[in-house]
């Protein structure tokens, strides 16, 4: 099964993800990714930076797509392409 990539590096808020916010159209504020989740695979302290993975659905057909982000206060990522994840459910029992 072949997984579709997209170039999100022309989106201008896509730091906004960091902190849990949709992704909406440069020209208006439509909405083209919902935000799913996040999780940080690195940071370093020195240099003031993190790299998260974030999930996210487009609207239009309600495929989900996972990429990396490098971001700190003085710069982000260049180039961001997303690939097509699929959701898979876990069941955890727990005894108490």
């Amino acid at each position: 099964m072949e997984r579709e990539t997209i170039d999100l590096s022309n989106i201008e808020d896509l730091h906004s993800t960091c902190w849990g916010e949709s992704i909406c159209d440069n020209d208006s504020d439509i909405i083209i990714y919902e935000f799913v989740d996040s999780r940080i695979i690195d940071v370093d302290l020195e240099k003031c930076y993190k790299t998260m993975e974030i999930v996210v659905q487009r609207v239009s057909d309600k495929k989900y797509f996972k990429f990396e982000y490098d971001y700190s206060y003085h710069w982000q990522s260049d180039e961001v392409i997303a690939e097509e994840v699929f959701p898979k459910e876990v069941t955890i029992t727990i005894y108490e």
